[in-house]
């Protein structure tokens, strides 16, 4: 009984790991509020959205076609890129698209509203996965002292 509890326990996890992978359609939300130039004067926000784009791109292929959009954000009318593929030339054209901008003030709710309208508008590729992630550069300026 112990050898069945020990294989099981080494084998289970690596069915985990040959999970069948899936394509991701993320937006990536920025504040650009006129209060980022105080909370980050050095655009860090910008650096970690080219990670971000870096990393997701690194996955994608013939069978991962991820696709990811851009929302800058403000008050103001918010600055969208739509879903773009993460091939080479997507990942390229998605990081030439970030620059500091001065959008008024902080409106999480636009953001969000404005992702959901842009992930239906992509919904005639239908997908396994939907996301939405904010990157704000105060929490990642206080994670690193």
């Amino acid at each position: 009984m112990r050898i069945l509890k020990l294989t099981l326990f080494i084998i289970f996890p690596l069915f985990l790991l040959a999970a069948e992978p899936f394509t991701i359609d993320a937006f990536l939300l920025i504040d650009q509020s006129g209060s980022m130039k105080d909370t980050d004067p050095h655009n860090i926000r910008i650096s970690a959205a080219e990670y971000f784009i870096d990393l997701l791109s690194q996955d994608y292929s013939k069978t991962l076609k991820h696709r990811l959009g851009i929302v800058n954000f403000g008050d103001k009318p918010p600055q969208t890129i739509p879903l773009t593929y993460l091939s080479p030339e997507g990942a390229a054209k998605l990081k030439n698209s970030l620059k500091p901008l001065d959008l008024g003030n902080t409106s999480f709710i636009s953001a969000l509203k404005e992702a959901k309208r842009e992930f239906q508008r992509g919904k005639g590729r239908a997908r396994k996965s939907s996301s939405s992630l904010r990157m704000e550069s105060q929490m990642i300026a206080e994670s690193f002292p």
